[in-house]
């Protein structure tokens, strides 16, 4: 199979798709993006300038990924939540996520819909970040970290390599967490 450009698509004049690459309807590809193959781009998402995704990749619907964005292999970016919260069942999912200039999301990652990482943001192999999570600029995700639904983070935080930080908890700006930590939404390890 070759790869598939949906028509509604705005793709640049320059992009070269590689092989099993699908890109929905409504779909946009900047300029000198590089894409690799058994990659989906879902509807109305943005892949900006100098972006390079790798090879069997998942851009949710509607997600923004900045100018220089690089995502690794076998990640998924705006992947919609399992389930609804608090009970309601008439909730809609949030749809898209961003990832801000400069980013590096690690392989087999995932970022649920809703969420935002800032400029410059490092997020480690094999972590998951829940929907509505918010992560500032300059932040450093280590690898195996695990945010749940609504974490924010502040510029410049680090968080080592398998923390997990629970619903609602907040890294300050600047804050280090370190490896292997539980952070709960009070803010105590």
């Amino acid at each position: 199979m070759t790869a598939y450009i949906h028509p509604t698509a705005l793709v640049n004049p320059g992009f070269v798709p590689a092989p099993f690459t699908i890109i929905d309807e409504g779909a946009a590809i900047f300029a000198d993006v590089k894409i690799g193959s058994f990659v989906r781009v879902h509807a109305g998402a943005r892949v900006h300038e100098g972006c390079v995704v790798g090879d069997h990749v998942t851009v949710g619907a509607g997600v923004e990924l900045h100018d220089g964005v690089v995502v690794s292999d076998f990640a998924f970016v705006g992947k919609e939540p399992s389930q609804t919260h608090d009970g309601a069942g008439d909730v809609e999912p949030p749809i898209g996520a961003s990832v801000g200039e400069c980013s590096i999301v690690g392989s087999h990652v995932v970022i649920e819909a809703g969420s935002v990482v800032g400029k410059r943001c490092r997020v480690g192999d094999a972590s998951g970040i829940a929907e509505q999570c918010v992560l500032g600029d300059d932040v450093t995700v280590g690898r195996g970290v695990t945010l749940e639904r609504g974490v924010s983070v502040g510029d410049g935080a680090a968080l080592g390599a398998g923390s997990f930080v629970s619903a609602g908890a907040a890294i300050g700006a600047g804050d280090v967490v370190p490896p292997n930590a539980v952070i709960t939404s009070q803010g105590t390890p």
